[in-house]
């Protein structure tokens, strides 16, 4: 992946969080973007890119909401770490198993950040599951249609690669 071309997408994907994730909500949910993003690094880089973009994004992310920093870098970075290992293991893996799996890892993120609110301020355990767990939904099915649509991009380069494993 370009070096240039990375470091523009964690740029400019809070900004972007901040003004399309209202304009593509459902019921009120948002989609993690940055989550999407780093976990579809991750899986194209590896853990070392994914990691990397996810400090940046998480670091950008914790000082632009105002708040304490370390909750959003601890999970961009998990995230973008979690997605390469994924990657590694599941290159050929298709959109609906990448799609459940970044599911399993956006829940263990909504219970992170609902532990580290309830943790400065005692309160939030009903957000669990009227926000984190619906946005952790929309934003895995986002995960995997972004997949979905790069592998179909570079699906004939996937198949030359699993003629030349089987051989």
């Amino acid at each position: 992946m370009n070096a240039l071309v990375l470091i523009g997408l964690c740029l400019l994907v809070v900004p972007l969080q901040m003004q399309v994730a209202g304009l593509i909500a459902v019921a009120g949910v948002r989609p993690d973007l940055p989550g999407a993003l780093l976990y579809g690094i991750g899986v194209v880089g590896g853990p070392w890119v994914g990691g990397a973009a996810g400090l940046v994004v998480g670091l950008l992310m914790d000082r632009f909401s105002a708040g304490v920093v370390g909750p959003q870098v601890a999970a961009k970075i998990c995230i973008g770490v979690v997605g390469g290992l994924l990657g590694r293991r599941l290159l050929l893996a298709d959109a609906r198993t990448h799609g459940g799996l970044s599911l399993a890892l956006f829940l263990l993120q909504g219970i992170w950040m609902t532990v580290t609110i309830w943790w400065r301020t005692g309160s939030g355990w009903r957000e669990l599951y009227l926000t984190a767990v619906p946005e952790a939904c929309y934003t895995a099915g986002i995960v995997m249609i972004g997949l979905w649509l790069v592998r179909r991009r570079i699906g004939e380069q996937a198949e030359r690669l699993t003629l030349l494993v089987d051989r």
